[in-house]
């Protein structure tokens, strides 16, 4: 598949439409692609293993490399929208392909590669919001919104999310699996998976990456 994101982000398609097939479908290379290209098999298929995606990059190498074997250069044309998420995450403003005047805000930019992680894509808004949305339905579990000032970065964005198991705790127990989120304002935070509570992360609910920094400017 080749990697139309930015196509979608240059025409204002930044405003969180996603569109996925069923999970089993998930997860050919660059999947996050797929789902940004709106597609789905309409015709009968064989079922497949589920294959996760529980890193941005697919794996702990970065490779996006997925062993699912189901869409294939026979049936790719045959792809259909399956169902659209927009989250209404957009701030019009100015890009790369009307012209940057260096004066005012630029427009929103969506940038994030979702991660599948059981039967759930999860990802973040430009504006920063993290959401849990079903793979096969495209319905929203839940969805987590942090406290920034948007006003303070001309560019809202955000690159996606990653995951971590706490095996010090049992499987179904809050907390056990935890979406990790970056924010603009360098906080980092935990979330428990299922419910999208706020969990211990760091030395507390969350972790302040400018502790210690020295002087640095705001928004970038």
């Amino acid at each position: 598949m080749k990697r139309r994101a930015r196509r979608l982000d240059a025409s204002g398609m930044s405003q969180g439409i996603l569109s996925v097939a069923p999970t089993s479908l998930l997860n050919r290379r660059h999947f996050a692609w797929t789902l940004l290209g709106l597609l789905w098999l309409p015709m009968p298929i064989t079922a497949e293993p589920h294959h996760s995606w529980s890193l941005p990059g697919g794996g702990e190498g970065g490779g996006h490399f997925s062993q699912a074997t189901q869409i294939t250069p026979e049936n790719v044309g045959k792809l259909e929208i399956a169902w659209t998420h927009r989250s209404g995450d957009f701030r019009q403003g100015e890009n790369f392909i009307g012209g940057l005047s260096g004066e005012a805000p630029l427009q929103s930019s969506w940038q994030a590669t979702p991660v599948l992680i059981d039967e759930h894509l999860y990802l973040c808004t430009p504006f920063n919001r993290i959401l849990a949305i079903h793979a096969e339905t495209g319905a929203e579990r839940w969805s987590y919104v942090p406290d920034i000032d948007l006003e303070g970065f001309p560019m809202p964005r955000c690159r996606g999310v990653t995951q971590w198991t706490d095996t010090r705790l049992p499987e179904g127990e809050p907390c056990h699996r935890v979406v990790i989120a970056p924010l603009m304002d360098a906080r980092v935070v935990g979330l428990d998976a299922d419910s999208g509570e706020v969990c211990p992360f760091g030395n507390a609910h969350e972790l302040d990456l400018s502790e210690g920094l020295g002087p640095y400017e705001t928004g970038f």
